[in-house]
């Protein structure tokens, strides 16, 4: 899935499930999650977030924050609690739209819309704290890895940045390799009547998962000649995945 397709498929989520899109519960498919009770949600993940700084002695200056992917901005508010200026950016202009009608703290929180597949549209050392959870995932490695090389750009020194990536899918076989009859049939019929009618049919969006390994992650990060602080465990893709939290910090 390259980057148009990437943001083809997020802003159609943006105008038809946004929420659950995020937060893909299957009790709140079709629009069924509660405004409040999904912002909280982000508040109890910075929570989080900060107690497992804190515990690894990880200090953050509190001046600038990007929240990467940040949708709706559910993370962006809760940032704002710990941040003097937080910076939201995201592929989808209808997740923008929205994350600017939620938006409690317009002082402190700015959103943008980015389609490239890089962040120029900020200076180098543009920030003290980057976060991103659940979002490089959707995207294939290449872009995630330019996405990782730029948050080192755009990292003041001594800046953090933390963000989550999926090592490899350890679901069972059949799940992940082998399509049922249907789906192999209708995916022959959209070969072959994509070309002819491509303009009548449905664009439907879906979500793709992608991971790369702990083993390729941290060399990539040295690579980039950041500090590696911590990685750990990290559930947040569901019970299918390995994934792990990365932390960096970058020390000039």
């Amino acid at each position: 899935m390259n980057i148009k397709e990437l943001q083809h498929n997020w802003n159609t989520f943006g105008k038809q499930d946004p929420l659950w899109a995020i937060i893909t519960r299957s009790d709140k498919k079709g629009n069924k999650w509660d405004i409040d009770e999904f912002f909280k949600t982000g508040d109890r993940k910075i929570d989080q977030l900060f107690d497992m700084l804190k515990e690894q002695n990880i200090q953050v200056n509190n001046g600038s924050a990007l929240d990467f992917g940040c949708g709706v901005g559910r993370l962006t508010l809760a940032l704002a609690s710990h941040f003097d200026q937080v910076s939201g950016v995201d592929i989808a202009q209808s997740m923008i739209d929205l994350a600017n009608r939620y938006n409690k703290f317009p002082e402190r929180c700015t959103y943008y819309v980015n389609t490239k597949d890089d962040l120029s549209l900020f200076d180098n050392h543009s920030f003290d704290f980057i976060y991103t959870i659940i979002v490089l995932q959707h995207m294939r490695p290449e872009y995630a890895k330019s996405y990782i090389a730029e948050f080192t750009r755009l990292l003041k020194p001594g800046g953090v940045a933390v963000f989550q990536m999926p090592a490899k899918y350890i679901g069972p076989l059949h799940q992940e390799l082998q399509p049922s009859m249907w789906q192999r049939v209708n995916y022959r019929l959209k070969k072959v009547l994509k070309p002819l009618f491509g303009w009548m049919l449905p664009a439907r969006a879906h979500m793709e998962m992608y991971g790369i390994t702990r083993d390729e992650m941290v060399p990539y990060l040295k690579q980039l000649g950041v500090e590696v602080a911590d990685v750990r465990k990290d559930d947040s893709p569901g019970p299918l995945w390995e994934s792990y939290q990365y932390t960096i910090i970058r020390t000039t």
